[in-house]
């Protein structure tokens, strides 16, 4: 079972369901993967300025992404990490001009 909890802080309009989106996306992913527990996610969809500020403040990256990942917990090696993921932060104004690019649109970033 996926239990996710999103935040939208933009007000950017959808041509669909960002929160239903993003859970068909999350229990596909698991099932993919064969994760075989329950799994809580946090997804936060933003603006290109909070990116940028939880870039530098996270990171010492002084620009945008499209996406930032969070731990939730502390790890010993950085290769842990890929264990358990926290809190995503999505930037859709820069994954509208990624999708364009690709030519497959925000939905399908």
């Amino acid at each position: 079972m996926v239990v996710l909890s999103t935040d939208i802080q933009t007000e950017e309009k959808f041509e669909f369901d960002p929160e239903e989106t993003a859970l068909k996306v999350c229990e596909e992913v698991l099932r993919r993967e064969a994760f075989p527990e329950d799994a809580e996610i946090s997804l936060v969809l933003t603006d290109a300025e909070e990116v940028h500020r939880l870039n530098l403040e996270f990171r010492g990256i002084d620009r945008t992404t499209d996406v930032l990942s969070f731990p939730g917990l502390d790890f010993e090696e950085p290769s842990a990490f890929e264990e358990s993921i926290d809190e995503s932060c999505i930037n859709p104004d820069n994954d509208c001009v990624e999708g364009e690019r690709a030519g497959c649109g925000i939905r399908s970033q």
